[in-house]
């Protein structure tokens, strides 16, 4: 049986990555996108912070999803994981973030974790989610972190090789002084290929995010 899975993105460069993990986890599930690429622009000129109408706008793509049938919603911006818990008693189907299953590993994994980031939308809120799931966990933790001004815009303006370089800088530097490094995008994982020894170290969302959803639906079927 087909099961069918919506993506609600903020940009088109995570798109196809993402779906590349499903289709081989998952090659049976059915993907719909919604994609809205002025989100972090207006949270950023809303001092990092989601305005109401933000939140509005993504519950009613949540809702739109549940009305095309789908099993499950994965948000795939951490900058708007925190609406997720806002938006879930809007809908019966499961409300995925990319990014939790990341959080937890990490909170395992150490007491001093890092966090890289080249937006500063989603900084505070991949730091706040850690300190939650650190909290459930009942463990107290320290987290380091590096914003790497520019990389983001390198990236979208056809320049991923130096943005790449940014990224890779940014994590070797927190990887001196954290005992795990998480990537606050998914659009940074390509950054952090090839680090040898330091690469068990380092976490990205967007595989353990998608195995997160596709063992639902998995799970869901039998």
């Amino acid at each position: 049986m087909t099961t069918k899975l919506a993506l609600i993105s903020t940009g088109v460069g995570v798109v196809a990555p993402i779906m590349a993990i499903i289709k081989e986890e998952a090659p049976d599930t059915e993907i719909f996108n919604i994609v809205d690429d002025s989100i972090v622009r207006t949270i950023a000129a809303n001092d990092n912070i989601i305005p109401p109408g933000i939140i509005r706008r993504l519950t009613g793509y949540m809702v739109s999803a549940e009305e095309l049938g789908v099993d499950a919603v994965l948000v795939t911006c951490s900058s708007i994981s925190e609406v997720v818990d806002m938006a879930r008693p809007y809908v019966k189907i499961p409300v995925f973030k990319i990014d939790e299953p990341m959080a937890d590993k990490a909170v395992a994994m150490g007491r001093r974790i890092g966090v890289a980031a080249t937006l500063a939308t989603t900084l505070e809120p991949t730091k706040r989610l850690i300190q939650s799931q650190a909290k459930k966990a009942s463990k107290d933790i320290i987290i380091e972190d590096e914003l790497c001004p520019g990389a983001f815009e390198l990236l979208i303006g056809g320049n991923p090789e130096k943005h790449d370089e940014i990224v890779k800088d940014a994590v070797l530097k927190l990887l001196d002084r954290s005992d795990v490094v998480v990537l606050a995008q998914a659009s940074m994982a390509r950054a952090v290929q090839g680090l040898g020894p330091f690469q068990e170290r380092v976490l990205t969302s967007p595989r353990l995010g998608v195995m997160n959803v596709v063992n639902y639906l998995k799970s869901s079927q039998s």
